[in-house]
C-alpha cells in the first residue's frame, strides 16, 4: 500500500500518496476512497513533482498516487525520452509484440511476466507505473494524469500490460495528457489530450488528432509566455480546457458547443463542486449563448435518486444555475429546472 507522504520523493521510481494542504477546508467535497495517479516529465525536481500531485489532488478532491521521474539532467533526460518514445515503437522494435517476444528470448526468462520487467526496468517509472497498475490498487476509472516525458512512461506502461495480459487489461483505463509528446497509444483506453498551441513538447507529436484540447495562451501569461509546457499553468486552466474538449471554433469564436457531452462530464465529476463551479463561471463569461444550454442539461442529468443529494450540497453552483437559465428567454424545461433547484 502506497504511504502518505512526509516530504518530497527521492528515488527514481518512488510511490507516494498526495494529499492537497487545503484538505481541511475542502473537506466537504473530498474523498478518501478515491484515487487519482500523477506522473511528472522530465527535469521536474522532487519538490516540484510533490507539489503538482498536490495540485492534482485539489483538483480531484481525492489523494493521489505520484509516481516520480526522477530528473538526471536536461540532456540525460531528453536522451532517455527519446528511448521510451521509440521502445516500443522504434524502427528496430517494430511493434511492441515483436520487440517484447525478441527481448523475451535473448534474456532467455521462460517466465513472461519477469521478462517484461526486464524490458521495462531500462526506466524505473516506467516500471513502477507497470507494476503500479498491475497491482490492482487503481480502480480503472481512476483519471491518470501525465505531463510531458509521463505520457511516454505510461503509454509504454500500458502497452506492456495489454501485451502480457492482452487488451481488456487496460480497458476502460482513463489517461489525462498535459504536453504530450507520445504519438503511440494502446487501443481501449478513455484518453484526453490537452496541449498549448505554443507548447513545442506537444509539437513533438506530428499526427492530426482531431479530439485535442488546445488553448492559446495560458491564462495570466504575457504574450511572451506563448511557448508554454508548465503542468501548473495546464492546471491552472483546467476549466477552459474542459469546454474546449466540446467545443469547435478559435479566436473566440464558437462554431459548434457539444453541449450534450459537456453536461455528461460535469455529472462524472460527481460533487467535486469548485471545480463545477468554475466551469459554468468560464461558461457564463466566455460563452454565454451556450451556458443556459448546458445548465439545463446538467440539472436535467442530475435530477436522479443517486445524483440529487449531491446537487443539492452544492450551495454556491445552484445561484448560479438559476440566474444563468432566467436570463434572457425562459424555456418550458428551464422553468421547470429552475423550480427543481429552488425546491432542493
Amino acid at each position: 500500500m502506497t504511504q502518505l507522504a512526509q516530504g518530497p520523493p527521492t528515488v527514481d521510481g518512488q510511490l507516494q500518496l498526495y494529499e492537497t494542504p487545503l484538505k481541511d477546508s475542502v473537506r466537504e467535497w473530498y474523498s478518501n476512497t478515491r484515487r487519482a495517479v500523477y506522473i511528472n516529465g522530465q527535469c521536474t525536481s522532487s519538490e516540484r513533482h510533490m507539489q503538482s500531485a498536490q495540485a492534482v489532488s485539489y483538483l480531484q478532491m481525492c489523494p493521489v498516487i505520484g509516481i516520480f521521474n526522477k530528473s538526471s539532467g536536461l540532456v540525460s533526460d531528453t536522451f532517455q525520452s527519446l528511448g521510451d518514445k521509440l521502445q516500443f515503437h522504434g524502427p528496430v522494435a517494430r511493434g511492441p509484440e515483436n520487440y517484447f517476444d525478441k527481448k523475451a528470448t535473448a534474456t532467455g526468462l521462460m517466465d513472461r511476466a519477469a521478462a517484461m520487467e526486464e524490458v521495462l526496468r531500462r526506466n524505473p517509472a516506467t516500471l513502477a507505473t507497470y507494476q503500479l497498475l498491475l497491482s490492482g490498487a487503481v480502480p480503472k476509472g481512476a483519471p491518470i494524469f501525465a505531463h510531458s516525458q509521463g505520457n511516454l512512461i505510461l503509454s509504454n506502461a500500458l502497452t506492456a500490460l495489454a501485451v502480457l495480459h492482452g487488451p481488456e487489461s487496460i480497458q476502460g483505463i482513463v489517461v489525462n495528457s498535459y504536453g504530450s509528446p507520445t504519438v503511440n497509444w494502446p487501443a481501449g483506453i478513455r484518453h484526453q489530450d490537452h496541449a498549448f498551441t505554443g507548447d513545442l513538447v506537444a509539437l513533438l507529436n506530428p499526427k492530426l488528432n482531431f479530439r485535442i484540447s488546445k488553448v492559446g495562451l495560458p491564462t495570466g501569461v504575457s504574450a511572451f509566455g506563448f511557448i508554454s509546457h508548465d503542468f501548473s499553468l495546464y492546471l491552472n486552466d483546467d476549466a477552459q480546457f474542459t469546454i474546449n474538449r466540446f467545443r469547435w471554433g478559435g479566436w473566440g469564436l464558437t462554431v459548434h458547443m457539444d453541449e450534450e457531452g459537456l453536461a455528461q462530464c460535469l455529472v462524472e465529476m460527481g460533487n467535486n463542486e469548485p471545480r463545477i463551479l468554475k466551469i459554468f463561471e468560464r461558461l457564463d463569461q466566455k460563452h454565454n449563448s451556450d451556458v443556459d444550454d448546458v445548465a439545463l442539461l446538467y440539472v436535467q442529468k442530475m435530477n436522479t435518486p443517486a445524483n440529487t443529494p449531491l446537487l443539492k450540497s452544492m450551495r454556491r453552483l445552484i445561484p448560479l444555475l438559476v440566474r444563468v437559465m432566467e436570463e434572457g428567454w425562459t424555456t418550458a424545461k428551464e422553468k421547470a429546472a429552475i423550480e427543481f433547484l429552488k425546491g432542493l
